[in-house]
């Protein structure tokens, strides 16, 4: 008689579910960390001044414990000619690190926040130049790309949603005007989802129509979970590439979000490890509920009041299981239970997100957290910083399709930058490092947004166009500035 086949008691087949589940998670967020930590804020700053130099700067990259690569000797010059960028709101320059990463070497940031200007200058070597709002933009260099995230308060839907008629949503439209002074080859903009809700969406085609004079226009509502991420955050992203790219100019398409959810314990800390300040306790035990978990959402176990509630006390608890809340400035938006709780369990205490966590969230290297304590080691400082900025999987997969585009219309690197856009006269951001450097910056002269328009206008005149400077019936090659554009005899 053949033996029984071997059966696998429920607790048994739940037990080995739970370890692959496990299994699955740790080995996520092994790969969700490598993937954060192969752009250090040490690398970005190395790459920043690779891009100033034209070469590699002398001092050793980040990782070699301060040693040469090669036994004390120069390393072998790793340049690559790339783009350049400027970011208007350069915040806690999420969007700029996500530049780097994408190709792009920052000319110059605009703040009015003095501890982000100096986070900028620190991490880019170059200006900051105030408010965008005070700036002469005909005198400014022209970038390839302009990034911009102006305030959402106004906009978002736990703020008082007065849109353009707020303290701060009329920058959302009138950033339009700097844009187009400047005429870069592309832009990209963000803001909360929710501005197409408000006041009918008025301020949002405001902005697209002044922008669709000159650029081809896309916009997306984007879930940046889909890309990588870990919060629930949603964002529309709005593109433009100026119209002077010809066909390519409509090249443009939005990345396809087809990243594997993640849930929140992927980058969640030990409940040791968890300060006690984060900790928030109860005198009866909260009474939770256990609604279907869909991976990549939102999983909701307790709603104690309604409302948001107070930064200090959210309202809403949800479990380790589904995605991050959206992370707000203050870090309110949601609190999670211990990580060893069980759901049927009693729940006397829950913890707000941590530093650490919300770093990670953002999907910033872990040396982001010490480098912002540097300019300010109040907790809240940094959760300003991190949650005001746009996630960098999502944002460094934007900014290389448009790098892409940029490239299929043959637009010049215009890397290495001239010495003049490093850092503001006067400032105490003057490195010895460079001084025996001097001789070997390259002596451009650099292409202001007045330049440019002079040149296109030049160019239109003699029937040339703009872009290519050819004139159709003969084609000609056309010397070009750094920034990539004809530099033509009147």
């Amino acid at each position: 008689m053949p033996p029984l086949p071997r059966t696998e008691s429920p607790a048994r087949k739940s037990t080995r579910a739970l370890i692959t589940v496990a299994q699955l998670i740790n080995n996520y967020s092994k790969s969700t960390a490598e993937w954060r930590d192969r752009m250090t804020i040490s690398k970005a700053k190395y790459l920043c001044d690779i891009a100033h130099l034209g070469r590699d700067p002398p001092y050793p990259a980040s990782g070699t414990n301060g040693k040469w690569d090669n036994g004390g000797q120069r390393r072998s010059n790793k340049f690559k000619p790339g783009f350049s960028v400027g970011v208007f709101s350069s915040g806690g320059c999420l969007d700029t690190l996500a530049a780097i990463r994408a190709g792009f070497t920052p000319v110059w940031g605009t703040e009015i926040c003095e501890r982000k200007r100096a986070m900028w200058r620190d991490l880019t070597r170059t200006r900051d130049l105030g408010s965008t709002w005070d700036v002469n933009w005909q005198d400014q260099v022209v970038p390839d790309m302009v990034i911009s995230g102006t305030p959402c308060i106004d906009f978002s839907s736990s703020g008082c949603c007065m849109g353009e008629y707020g303290k701060t949503g009329w920058m959302f439209s009138e950033q339009a005007k700097p844009i187009l002074l400047l005429s870069p080859n592309s832009f990209c903009i963000e803001m909360v989802a929710n501005c197409l809700k408000v006041n009918g969406g008025r301020a949002f085609k405001s902005l697209i129509t002044q922008l669709e004079t000159q650029y081809v226009i896309k916009h997306e509502v984007i879930r940046t979970m889909e890309h990588g991420d870990s919060s629930n955050r949603t964002r529309v992203f709005i593109v433009g590439l100026h119209k002077r790219l010809g066909d390519e100019a409509h090249s443009f398409v939005f990345p396809i979000g087809d990243a594997p959810p993640t849930p929140a314990r992927a980058v969640a800390i030990p409940d040791n490890l968890v300060e006690e300040k984060y900790w928030r306790y109860y005198e009866t035990p909260v009474i939770t509920q256990d609604p279907p978990v869909h991976p990549g959402w939102l999983h909701k176990i307790c709603q104690l009041r309604a409302g948001m509630g107070h930064s200090s006390w959210p309202h809403s608890i949800y479990s380790w299981d589904g995605s991050w809340n959206t992370q707000t400035t203050h870090n309110g938006g949601g609190m999670r239970p211990p990580l060893e709780w069980k759901k049927g369990e009693l729940l006397w205490k829950t913890r707000l997100t941590t530093p650490i966590e919300a770093v990670r969230i953002g999907s910033l290297p872990d040396s982001y957290l010490p480098w912002v304590k540097q300019f300010d080691s109040d907790d809240k400082f940094l959760f300003e910083c991190v949650n005001m900025g746009v996630p960098i999987c999502t944002a460094s997969a934007i900014y290389e399709n448009i790098t892409e585009c940029l490239v299929r219309a043959e637009i010049p690197p215009s890397t290495p930058l001239p010495k003049e856009l490093r850092v503001a006269p006067g400032s105490n951001f003057k490195d010895e490092r460079w001084d025996q450097e001097e001789t070997e910056w390259p002596q451009w002269a650099t292409e202001t947004a007045a330049a440019r328009r002079a040149a296109d206008s030049h160019s239109r005149a003699k029937g040339m166009d703009p872009h290519h400077g050819q004139n159709t019936a003969s084609p000609q090659v056309v010397p070009r500035s750094p920034m990539g554009h004809p530099l033509m005899a009147p």
